[in-house]
């Protein structure tokens, strides 16, 4: 009897252990995902700001005030290096 309940503790203090190891292990994935998204986040908007930059830059060579209309081929080329600074951000920060 004495044995059995040895065994018992035994296996009682495994589950409690490899239990334990898993809420660790989740809490651990859950705040990693936190940290990668405000990442992704603070990424994205930097891509975003360097788009205006650019803009306004564009802007200023044309003796033009901030937020100016740009040309149409102008206009595409920054909004493709927008996009190719979002993709490094997804590509760097992926989410799941």
């Amino acid at each position: 009897m004495d044995k059995n309940l040895s065994i018992l503790g035994i296996i009682i203090i495994v589950i409690a252990i490899f239990l334990g190891g898993f809420v660790v292990y989740s809490a651990n994935q859950k705040d990693i995902k936190q940290k990668s998204a405000a990442l992704l986040d603070a990424c994205l908007a930097d891509a975003d700001t360097k788009y205006s930059k650019q803009w306004d830059s564009e802007c200023w060579a044309k003796n033009k005030a901030k937020d100016c209309s740009l040309s149409v081929l102008i206009s595409d080329q920054l909004t493709e290096y927008r996009k190719g600074l979002q993709l490094t951000c997804y590509y760097k920060y992926p989410q799941k």
